[in-house]
């Protein structure tokens, strides 16, 4: 789906909602947000790689927090809807 130029242009902020499934404990869920350069976003084209780019950029390698990185089971609100993190990609959940 190709996004609106307003929209490519100016979102670089996102939150994630960090549900921790993979971990031992459960925990409450929190949310994460994830800043993406603007140099990365002028690439964002897609619904698709946009996520592509809130995952890489939702990891403590690129963007420390005290909050787990982004993974499988956590929910990217994006636009007006959520994706869920697959293991291979991401499911639009609403």
């Amino acid at each position: 789906m190709k996004l609106p130029v307003k929209l490519a242009t100016y979102l670089h902020t996102f939150d994630v909602e960090i549900h921790g499934t993979y971990l031992r404990e459960p925990q409450p869920m929190r949310i994460r947000t994830v800043t993406i350069p603007r140099e990365r976003a002028r690439r964002c084209t897609t619904t698709d790689s946009w996520l592509d780019a809130i995952f890489e950029f939702g990891q403590n390698d690129f963007q420390p927090q005290q909050c787990p990185s982004v993974s499988v089971g956590d929910v990217i609100r994006f636009g007006e809807g959520r994706f869920r993190v697959e293991r291979f990609g991401f499911e639009r959940i609403a």
